[in-house]
């Protein structure tokens, strides 16, 4: 009884090739995640006191990439309730920043 007696089923083939192709995909997806929570754990954590004026006056443009700032805050009307945890509030700040840009025609020469 030789392996050459057993044919090779293309399914099993398909099966087993599908299987390294998706376990190579998550794999690679688990590792991106794993730098983005790397990159997170990086992230300066400042609280509202003076030394973040201090850094923000020091850093270009007064403006800093990425933090996190830790405090208390006061919501301005009702602040947001949890629907699955009791007695847990929050609030949302949105900050919108513009940013224009200019780039130079060189075939009308304007900006």
């Amino acid at each position: 009884t030789d392996m050459g007696d057993f044919p090779v089923n293309p399914l099993v083939l398909i099966g087993v090739g599908s299987s390294f192709a998706f376990s190579g995909l998550f794999y690679h997806l688990y590792q991106e995640k794993k730098k983005e929570l790397t990159k997170l754990k990086e992230i300066p954590v400042f609280k509202p006191d003076q030394h973040l004026v201090r850094v923000l006056k020091t850093s270009p443009h007064k403006r800093l990439q990425y933090v996190a700032v830790e405090g208390l805050v006061q919501a301005d009307g009702e602040p947001l309730a949890s629907q699955f945890v009791p007695r847990c509030f929050g609030v949302i700040q949105k900050i919108t920043a513009e940013e224009h840009w200019k780039y130079w025609n060189s075939l009308s020469r304007t900006w």
